[in-house]
């Protein structure tokens, strides 16, 4: 089973670390995926909609459904990224 994409880090903290000569050097570190963010925002549009039913059958169903939304919104970013 191949690693779903999930566009790498939105967000992330500023890290540090020292190396083998005593110098201190930064990185990015943690944050959210892009794919969570995605998702995050495609349920804020659905759910700003008031004709959206939230109950507990349905609450699954449009979970599923913001993550296909975000990882489509993956693959078009990767698309456009190697034209």
């Amino acid at each position: 089973m191949s690693k779903q994409k999930d566009g790498g880090s939105v967000f992330p903290t500023i890290d540090s670390d020292m190396n083998t000569a005593g110098e201190r050097y930064f990185f990015p570190s943690g944050g959210m995926s892009l794919r969570d963010y995605f998702a995050g925002q495609a349920l804020m549009g659905l759910i700003a909609d008031p004709s959206v039913i939230l109950n507990d059958y349905i609450i699954p169903a449009h979970a599923k459904t913001v993550y296909k939304i975000a990882d489509a919104m993956i693959a078009e970013r990767e698309k456009q990224n190697e034209a």
